[in-house]
C-alpha cells in the first residue's frame, strides 16, 4: 500500500525503457525478473478477503499502475474478464506503438501515441477513455502506408475491447464476498521467514552467472546503441545524397563533376555505414547467444527472493541499492554511542537524585551540603582550566587529564568524608584502612556510593555557575554582588553566617540548606527543565555556544556533525584523540536529549521511595540502629527499584530509535536521521526495519522487565 513502484526505482532503465538500446519488450523482462528477485510477483498475504468480482490471480499484474488501473477497472465494471481483455489490448497497443519506425515523418505521431496510450493506463472513467481512444483513431485515420498498419489494428480491438466492457458490466459480483486462499507463498511470509532453505545451503553459482549475463546483455546493448546513434547521420546523408542524384536526373541542377562529387561522398557515407555495421552484427550476434542463454537458465533456476526477516534479510534500500543492514549499521553506531550515554548519565544522577529527594521530604529539617570547601576549590580549579583552554593557554594533552585529576580527588574526597564521618574519629589506622579498602574497591559499590554522584554534579554546577560569572560583563557582575548585600546588609549577613536561619546555615566547611527548600528548590528546578523542548534548546546552544557572534570564548563546541575531518582522516591520530573528539562533537546532542529526563526518573524513583521509608519494616531496621545510608541501599532502595524497572523496558527501543529532531538540528547521522530521509525518499524497507526493529525490541524490553521484577522480589514467580 506503500506509494512509488520499488521495482522502477531500483531498474537502471525507466518504466517504458528503451534507453540504453534495450526495446520495451527487453525492459518489461527485465522488470518482471527484478520483482521476481524482491518477491513481489507473489500474493501480498495469505489469504484475501474481498468480492467476487476481483480475480484471484489480480497480484500476477506486477507493476503497480497496471494493477491499479485493473483493480478500478474491476470495481467500476465488477466483469474481470472483461476488465482484463480490454487490459491485454492496451498492453499490446502500448507494444505497437513502440515498434513504430523511428522516421521523420512518423516522430510526432509516434510521440503522440506513446503519451496517449501511457495516460490511458492512468483513466479509469468511461468518458476519458472514450476521448482518448476517439483522438488516437482521429489522428491516425489519414495516415496510410506509413508502417502503421499494425498499430490501427491495434487499435481497433482496444476500441472494440473497450465497447464490450462498457455493454457487459456485473456490477452485482461487487456485492458477493469472497475468500481467496494463497498458502505460504506470499510476500508477508516471504518477508517474515523467507523462501531460503532453513538448513541447507544454495548453490550461488547459476545466481552469479545470471547476474553476470545481465550485466553483459546491458553493456552490449549500450555498446551497439551508441553505434547505431553514429550510424544515423551517415544513413541520413547518405539517402539525401541519394536523393539528389536521382532528382538530377531530370532537372539536370548538377554538373557532371558535382555528381561525381556527390557519388563520391555517397560512398564514403556507406564506407562508414558498413563499418559500423561490422562492428553492430558481432554485438547483435554476442546479444542473441547470451539471451539464449539468460533464457535457458531463467527456466531452470529457481529464484529466491529472501532469507527473511527473522534470518536479518532485510532487503535493499530503495535509495541506492544498498543492503539495508549497511545502511542500519552505519547510522546505528552514532544512534547507540549517544543514546546509551544519555542513558546512562540519566539513570546515574536521576536514582540517587531521587532518593536523597525522598530523605529531603522524609526528613525536612535536615540540612544538607551543596557548597562544601572541597567543592568550591574544586570548581575554582575547573573554571581555571577552563579558561586557560578556552584561551588556548593549555593544550589538550594537559586540559583533559587536569579535568580526570579534580574529578578523582574530589570523588576520593567525598568518600574520605563518608568513612571518617562513620567512624566518629581521625587517626593513621582509618587512614590506612580507608586506602586499603580503595585498593581493593570496596569502597567503589554503585549501589553504596551513588549519592557520590550527586556530590559531583554540584561540583560541575558550581563551577559553570562561576564561569558564567566571569563572562558577565562588569556592571553585571557588580549588580550580583550588591543584591544580597542590599538587601540583607552587612549585619544581617554576619549574623547569617553565625547563626542557622530557616533554611541555610553557612560555616568554614561549607553552605548547608534546609532539606524542605532543597526538595522544593530541586522539584522547581527539575520540572522547568522537564517543560523546555529539547529541539529549542538545542537551537539556542548551537546559536550561544558554537559560534563567535557573541563573545571570543562562546564558540565552545562544534556546530554539527559527529567527527573532525581531518582528525577522522589523519592515518597517525591515536585513538584517544578521536575518541575525544567525538565526545567533544556528541556533547550538546547528547545533553538535548538527557537532560528532560531527569525530573521524570527522578520523581518516579523519589515516590516509590517515599512509599518504601512509611514501611514498617524499614522503621524496624530504624530503631535497631542501622545507619540510614544502609537502611536506605541496603533495604529500602531494591523495593523501589520497580517504577524505574518499567522504565527501563523502554531503553532498548529509545536506543534504537534516535532522536529525529537532535539529529536533524546537529546533522547526526544516526537511525532518527536515516528514518527521516527514508520517508522523504520513499525507501519504505529502512522504515519497515526500524519499525519492526522497535517492536521487537518492546517486547524484550518489557520480558527482561518482567525477568528483574522477580529478581528484585523474591515474592514474585512466574508460575
Amino acid at each position: 500500500m506503500a506509494p512509488g513502484d520499488p521495482v522502477e526505482v531500483l531498474m537502471t532503465d525507466g518504466p517504458q525503457g528503451g534507453s540504453g538500446g534495450q526495446s520495451l519488450l527487453s525492459v518489461e523482462e527485465n522488470y518482471q525478473i527484478r520483482a521476481k528477485k524482491m518477491g513481489l510477483d507473489r500474493p501480498a498475504f495469505y489469504l484475501n478477503f474481498t468480492s467476487a468480482a476481483y480475480p484471484k490471480d489480480l497480484y500476477k499484474i506486477i507493476k503497480q499502475d497496471h494493477r491499479e488501473l485493473v483493480s478500478r477497472l474491476v470495481s467500476k465494471y465488477g466483469n474481470a474478464e472483461a476488465v482484463n481483455e480490454y487490459y491485454t489490448q492496451l498492453r499490446n497497443m502500448l507494444f505497437a506503438v513502440a515498434e513504430i519506425p523511428e522516421t521523420d515523418e512518423l516522430y510526432d505521431i509516434r510521440r503522440f501515441l506513446r503519451t496517449t496510450t501511457d495516460e490511458l493506463f492512468k483513466d479509469f472513467a468511461k468518458d476519458g477513455i472514450a476521448f482518448k481512444i476517439d483522438t488516437i483513431k482521429k489522428a491516425t485515420a489519414p495516415l496510410n502506408n506509413l508502417g502503421l498498419a499494425n498499430t490501427k489494428k491495434e487499435i481497433d480491438k482496444l476500441s472494440k475491447s473497450f465497447n464490450f466492457l462498457n455493454a457487459h458490466a456485473a456490477t452485482y459480483k461487487l456485492y458477493t464476498p469472497s475468500i481467496h486462499f494463497y498458502g505460504l507463498s506470499n510476500q508477508y511470509h516471504t518477508w517474515m521467514f523467507g523462501d531460503y532453505p532453513w538448513f541447507q545451503s544454495v548453490d550461488s553459482s547459476g545466481y552469479k552467472r545470471l547476474d553476470k549475463l545481465y550485466f553483459n546483455i546491458a553493456k552490449f546493448n549500450l555498446e551497439q546503441d551508441s553505434l547505431s546513434r553514429l550510424q544515423k547521420p551517415f544513413i541520413a546523408k547518405s539517402r539525401q545524397i541519394s536523393e539528389q542524384v536521382a532528382a538530377n536526373d531530370s532537372t539536370k541542377t548538377f554538373s557532371g563533376k558535382e555528381v561525381d562529387s556527390l557519388k563520391v561522398l555517397q560512398g564514403e557515407m556507406q564506407a562508414e555505414i558498413t563499418t559500423l555495421d561490422n562492428s553492430i552484427k558481432p554485438l547483435l550476434a554476442k546479444i542473441a547467444t547470451l539471451s539464449i542463454e539468460k533464457d535457458s537458465l531463467n527456466k531452470t533456476i529457481k529464484i529466491y527472493a529472501s532469507r527473511g526477516f527473522l534470518r536479518g534479510d532485510f532487503g535493499v534500500s530503495y535509495a541506492n541499492g544498498l543492503r539495508v543492514t549497511k545502511r542500519l549499521n552505519d547510522a546505528l553506531f552514532w544512534t547507540l554511542l549517544m543514546n546509551l550515554f544519555s542513558i546512562l548519565i540519566s539513570y546515574l544522577i536521576s536514582i540517587p537524585l531521587g532518593v536523597q529527594s525522598a530523605h529531603w521530604k522524609k526528613n525536612s529539617e535536615r540540612y544538607e551540603p551543596f557548597l562544601s570547601s572541597a567543592a568550591f576549590i574544586g570548581a575554582l580549579l575547573l573554571v581555571i582550566c577552563f579558561y586557560l583552554h578556552l584561551s588556548n593557554m593549555m593544550s589538550g594533552s594537559i586540559y583533559y587529564p587536569s579535568l580526570i585529576i579534580i574529578n578523582l580527588v574530589f570523588l576520593l574526597h567525598a568518600l574520605w568524608e563518608k568513612e571518617t564521618a562513620s567512624q566518629g574519629k581521625f587517626s593513621f589506622a582509618s587512614v590506612a584502612q580507608f586506602w586499603g579498602q580503595i585498593i581493593r574497591f570496596r569502597l567503589l559499590n554503585i549501589a553504596d556510593n551513588s549519592i557520590l554522584v550527586l556530590k559531583l554534579m554540584y561540583l560541575w554546577i558550581w563551577a559553570f555557575l562561576f564561569f558564567a560569572f566571569l563572562l558577565l560583563p562588569v556592571i553585571a557582575k557588580i549588580i550580583l554582588i550588591s543584591i544580597p548585600i542590599a538587601i540583607w546588609g552587612i549585619g544581617r549577613l554576619r549574623k547569617t553566617i553565625a547563626t542557622k536561619t530557616n533554611n541555610f546555615s553557612i560555616s568554614i566547611k561549607g553552605i548547608y540548606a534546609k532539606g524542605s527548600f532543597i526538595d522544593n528548590i530541586s522539584t522547581t528546578v527539575l520540572f522547568f527543565m522537564y517543560s523546555l523542548p529539547s529541539f529549542w534548546i538545542a537551537t539556542l546552544l548551537i546559536v550561544f555556544f558554537t559560534t563567535k557572534n557573541y563573545g571570543e570564548l562562546y564558540d565552545w563546541f562544534p556546530t554539527s556533525g559527529v567527527q573532525t575531518i581531518d582528525i577522522a582522516n589523519d592515518p597517525h591520530a591515536s585513538w584517544s584523540t578521536k575518541y575525544i573528539d567525538i565526545l567533544y562533537h556528541l556533547f550538546l546532542p547528547t545533553f538535548c536529549i538527557t537532560f528532560s529526563s531527569f525530573a521524570y526518573l527522578s520523581r518516579q524513583m523519589r515516590g516509590a521511595m517515599l512509599g518504601v521509608l512509611s514501611q514498617d519494616y524499614i522503621r524496624t531496621a530504624n530503631s535497631k540502629g542501622l545507619s540510614e545510608h544502609k537502611v536506605t541501599w541496603k533495604h529500602a532502595f531494591r523495593n523501589s527499584l520497580f517504577p524505574i524497572i518499567t522504565l527501563f523496558s523502554s531503553v532498548f527501543p529509545r536506543a534504537l530509535s534516535g532522536a529525529i529532531a537532535i539529529e536533524l538540528i546537529y546533522n547526526v547521522p544516526g537511525m532518527g536521521l536515516l528514518v527521516l530521509r527514508a520517508i522523504g525518499e520513499r525507501d519504505w524497507p529502512i522504515v519497515f526495519t526500524v519499525a519492526m526493529l522497535a517492536a521487537i525490541l518492546t517486547m524484550i524490553g518489557n520480558l527482561i522487565a518482567d525477568i528483574l521484577y522477580a529478581l528484585v522480589d523474591p515474592r514474585i514467580s512466574f508460575k
